[in-house]
């Protein structure tokens, strides 16, 4: 994956942009472990390996833009969605965290 996205960026301007998402309508205590993990992996783990796969080169660059799609749903958790929300409270916190720090190195 990391040698495709640093020749797809390499040297011009694109943003990123975290799209993927699954979610699942559930009862928390009948949700099997594995479908939990499928959904973290998705939602959270693979923006997480997108953005450490660009911010070397955006870094190097001083510049770039970093777009995470959430959803409502990672400010405001709602009944039978416990999982997906918690995935994208995940990745809002994330965003945020990063966000300071991305910005000495004129990224956003």
């Amino acid at each position: 994956m990391n040698q495709s996205i640093n020749e797809s960026i390499n040297g011009c301007f694109r943003p990123t942009v975290n799209n993927a998402g699954i979610g699942l309508w559930s009862v928390l205590e009948c949700t099997p472990i594995k479908m939990a993990k499928e959904m973290y992996e998705v939602n959270v783990f693979g923006a997480l390996r997108l953005i450490q796969a660009v911010l070397p080169g955006m870094k190097a660059r001083q510049s770039g833009h970093i777009i995470n799609n959430s959803s409502h749903l990672g400010i405001v958790g709602t009944p039978f969605n416990a999982l997906y929300c918690s995935t994208k409270f995940a990745l809002e916190g994330l965003t945020e965290a990063i966000a300071p720090t991305l910005l000495h190195f004129n990224i956003k």
